[in-house]
């Protein structure tokens, strides 16, 4: 049962672009679309970097027999990802010229990109959780809840406020963002979430993340 619901939120998660693409193609010129693309390349390149894909650790330490401290834990996660935000912030700014020129998108993009890949990761560290939990439909519904946000406010943005190719963006980055908020609202009422430096904590979540 669990099982089919991971397959079936994920399917559901997975189809969003495939759904989006007759109407992003028909609406757009071939140039907005090529920028669209361009831009989920680059959200895809940033992703890994922010946070480090540290909700791999989370899930690992669930596990863990000494699990006392998990809230601190994912608190240090927490640390982890506005570092690199930061870190990866100012680098984006630094070479932003650099990066206009080779990806042909603006500076406010070149920043929602590195924005999006934060909402993902935030959302990562709540269904790492429900995962390791065993709660398959909190899981399901949750992901599929977000999908569907960003479907609709896909679909809002384009044709009803008649945005650009730069409103697909958008769409991504509030829907992403109001189920992080919500991530971390569920976090601090079960008591999931600490935020409080552990050198032993941040060690351990990076020789797990980092290669």
């Amino acid at each position: 049962k669990s099982t089919l619901i991971y397959s079936f939120s994920s399917i559901i998660n997975a189809s969003i672009p495939f759904l989006l693409l007759p109407i992003l193609t028909k609406h757009f010129s071939p140039e907005d679309y090529g920028k669209i693309s361009m831009a989920t390349i680059l959200i895809n390149f940033i992703t890994p970097f922010v946070g480090i894909s540290a909700h791999g650790a989370i899930h690992r330490k669930y596990f863990d027999e000494q699990r006392e401290h998990y809230a601190r834990y994912i608190g240090n996660v927490f640390l982890l990802l506005f570092s690199s935000f930061a870190i990866i912030f100012v680098a984006i700014y630094l070479f932003k010229t650099a990066l206009i020129e080779i990806t042909y998108l603006n500076e406010n993009i070149l920043f929602i990109a590195l924005f999006i890949a934060m909402g993902q990761f935030i959302n990562l560290i709540i269904l790492s959780i429900w995962q390791a939990q065993n709660k398959a439909l909190h899981y399901g519904i949750y992901q599929i809840a977000l999908s569907l946000l960003n479907f609709g406010l896909s679909i809002y943005v384009i044709f009803q406020l008649n945005m650009d190719w730069q409103g697909r963006l958008y769409a991504q980055l509030i829907s992403l963002f109001v189920f992080a908020f919500l991530s971390i609202f569920i976090l601090v009422k079960n008591k999931l979430l600490k935020i409080k430096f552990n050198r032993g904590d941040m060690m351990d979540v990076l020789n797990f993340s980092l290669p």
